[in-house]
């Protein structure tokens, strides 16, 4: 049987992995901050590897920035926290339930890994998202391995050529090549194996 992957381009959004909150953490008591009223804020623990991330709604005071996450301080009964970088779109984050007084929330974020080695923007039109199956294939882009994870891989695209090969025991392994050409759709070249759709979102 051959390995089946599909190729898209797509625009670069951050995604809510998990948002919780964690009794254990006592950060929002040990490193208190009231907002106007005097009240104790709640910290929002925003996990997410990106650079230069601003927030926007009900935050107290500036953001502290930590190794892979940011602290945001916010007032009791925040229902929602705007979250921005030049690495992907913004992202409104709707809380289940009102920040309470006191308490400290973990918010982990799956975001676009948009920065270079200087911490530079990457020159790309958005991101290519590669589903395969069997989800334990073995995928390489531009001859690097890339994470697999459930069935997807996820990375950053240029404009340009870029190849891809697809392993997986007991399968054939399917190769080929895909161009993102500006905002145009990209141009999908698989040589073998059937048919492929490619699109710039």
């Amino acid at each position: 049987m051959a390995v089946m992957a599909a190729f898209a381009a797509e625009a670069q959004e951050a995604v809510v992995k998990k948002f919780e909150a964690v009794p254990i953490d006592l950060t929002a008591q040990k490193y208190a901050r009231a907002d106007l009223h005097g009240v104790r804020c709640a910290v929002v623990k925003v996990q997410v590897i990106a650079p230069g991330v601003t927030f926007q709604g009900n935050v107290v005071g500036d953001v502290v920035e930590k190794p892979g996450e940011y602290w945001v301080y916010m007032s009791k009964g925040t229902r929602m926290l705007k979250v921005m970088s030049r690495t992907f779109k913004p992202l409104m984050v709707d809380f289940p339930e009102p920040l309470a007084s006191g308490v400290t929330y973990v918010l982990d974020l799956d975001a676009p890994q948009g920065a270079g080695a200087d911490g530079g923007a990457m020159e790309q039109q958005g991101f290519l998202v590669m589903t395969v199956s069997p989800s334990t294939a073995r995928v390489y882009v531009d001859g690097s391995e890339r994470a697999v994870r459930d069935g997807r891989v996820r990375l950053p695209l240029r404009n340009g050529k870029h190849t891809f090969r697809v392993e997986a025991m007991g399968y054939a392994p399917e190769e080929g090549s895909v161009t993102a050409l500006g905002d145009a759709a990209p141009h999908c070249r698989r040589p073998r194996l059937g048919h492929r759709d490619c699109h710039q979102r």
